[in-house]
């Protein structure tokens, strides 16, 4: 499992650095609103694939099927080519190409000198400090609403209204709010109190339907302020740092999320909380971020060679199309 979240590490980082390099402005948003449904839509069907794979064949062969779709994806994205911008400086050779240490610490420059950004990179940080509720969503399907006298079915039924909920929810804001950076900045902090004012309403619900109801509309919630947070940040970052921030955002979400999903855990065990309490506390937990995000809107001043430098990359990237080539 550590090897397995290490290689996440390099993965998700380079992959969202990228899409920009394959997409224009206008399409910036609709192709992560597409990964994010792609996601969720994977999530529900290989959850159900391998729960029938696991109750034909056993758990090892499921293993195995599991580890033959990455090695599917790895040939597929082998295949793609695309030309980044090089980067400005000369790159260091040696140990400190070697370590990384100089990447790191040019990241956090420049992060440092730009209090914009490190909002951003913090909005998934935000969401990670209740990240425990995914935990509870097992908890409940399993001890609050069985289903059919198993535990099974009830977790499917969240886990898929959360995979529902995750894509429904940058796909229909983008037809509401459109793509200008502004809307999709005053979207972020609403969103985290749909998902606290949801997960809030789940510890109340008073049957599984309502539970998954609730969950999906927590997601669509959720996933308004990752998409939208991860768009504002490939335009706001040039693509020289744009790998480097997006490892360091993950390293912040990863953190709170485990931190967070530890103290649910031992809330469970060990201090005696129910689900539904959990679910309450984690909820409002959500609005604190919430809260300091439409606090940070009102002091939210860019300056100006920070809005000529958005203006030229959004103008950059609508016009000159990045060389993508798929070797069919």
């Amino acid at each position: 499992m550590a090897f397995i979240v290490g290689a996440q590490a390099f993965f998700e980082p380079a992959r969202t650095a990228t899409i920009p390099n394959v997409t224009s402005a206008e399409e910036l948003l609709p192709a992560n609103a597409l990964s994010s449904a792609m996601w969720s839509a994977m999530l529900a069907i290989g959850a159900s694939v391998g729960g029938v794979v696991t109750a034909v064949a056993g758990r090892n062969v499921a293993f195995v099927v599991n580890a033959a779709s990455f090695f599917a994806s790895a040939f597929f994205i082998a295949r793609t080519h695309y030309d980044s911008t090089p980067p400005a400086m000369p790159r260091p050779t040696g140990l400190l190409a070697l370590t990384g240490i100089s990447d790191l610490i040019e990241g956090l420059q420049y992060v440092r000198q730009r209090s914009h950004v490190a909002a951003l990179m913090l909005v998934k940080a935000g969401w990670g400090l209740a990240g425990g509720v995914l935990l509870l969503l097992t908890i409940f399907g399993e001890r609050v609403f069985p289903l059919g006298g198993g535990s099974a079915a009830g977790i499917g039924v969240l886990y898929g209204a959360r995979g529902v909920g995750a894509g429904l929810g940058p796909i229909a804001l983008r037809w509401i709010l459109g793509t200008e950076p502004r809307r999709l900045r005053r979207a972020i902090g609403p969103a985290f109190f749909v998902v606290g004012v949801f997960y809030v309403a789940l510890a109340g619900a008073p049957n599984l339907w309502l539970a998954a109801l609730c969950v999906l509309c927590a997601h669509f919630g959720g996933s308004i302020l990752w998409v939208f947070s991860t768009v504002l940040l490939q335009l706001e970052v040039p693509d020289r740092f744009r790998g480097r921030v997006f490892a360091a955002e993950l390293a912040l979400v990863t953190l709170m999320s485990s931190a967070s999903s530890y103290w649910t855990g031992h809330q469970l065990d060990r201090a005696g909380w129910s689900p539904r309490a959990l679910a309450f506390a984690l909820g409002i937990l959500f609005c604190i971020p919430g809260a300091l995000w439409l606090i940070i809107q009102t002091r939210w001043r860019e300056a100006p060679e920070q809005v000529s430098s958005l203006n030229a990359q959004v103008s950059t990237l609508t016009t000159e199309r990045s060389d993508l080539r798929v070797e069919s």
